[in-house]
């Protein structure tokens, strides 16, 4: 079976399942490409979640990658960037629990051809200029350095007069970074 050029994948778990509800009817409405949904819940959640979606794949935290870290927040990090380990997509949208689609939209809305998906990026000015007005060094914040590495590891296109950013992030995937 041939990988999707995109999916929807929202990781969740059970205190976020009527967000998760809301959510899922969103797509419903408004996903007139059918791009796929993917649904990963956390392993003790998975038999709730089974039960009460049918229209949606759910798959386990633990098919994406086992992950024992405690702290919330990371564990979902974890689990959204290793979703390409799945091997049913060519790229993935995260989208979390508590969104919600207000109008329609497209593989186009999400991809700038079949291979090039749009990334939002930005260089975070506001937040800089805050952090030197109060005193810290804006030059030593951790994701300006993180910016200046992955830059090599990009390419931009334009299409319509609007530039657009690709990483590319095979390299990623093989470990060459």
């Amino acid at each position: 079976m041939a990988a999707a050029p995109l999916i929807l994948f929202v990781k969740t778990y059970r205190p976020d399942f009527e967000r998760t509800q809301i959510l899922l009817q969103s797509i419903e409405k408004h996903n007139k490409d059918n791009i796929p949904v993917i649904i990963s819940v956390n392993d003790p959640d998975f038999d709730f979640f089974k039960e009460r979606i049918s229209n949606y794949k759910v798959i386990k935290d633990s098919e994406v990658i086992q992950c024992d870290i405690k702290d919330g927040w990371r564990y979902q990090q974890i689990i959204k960037v290793n979703v390409y380990r799945l091997g049913i997509c060519e790229n993935y949208l995260c989208v979390d629990a508590d969104s919600e689609f207000i109008r329609d939209f497209y593989y186009s809305d999400f991809m700038y051809d079949d291979k090039t998906p749009y990334t939002i990026m930005h260089e975070s000015k506001s937040f800089l200029e805050t952090m030197e007005n109060i005193g810290i060094d804006s030059e030593k914040i951790f994701f300006k350095e993180a910016l200046r590495a992955t830059r090599p590891f990009s390419e931009t296109k334009e299409k319509n007069g609007i530039m657009v950013r690709h990483l590319i992030f095979g390299a990623v995937r093989s470990g060459n970074i």
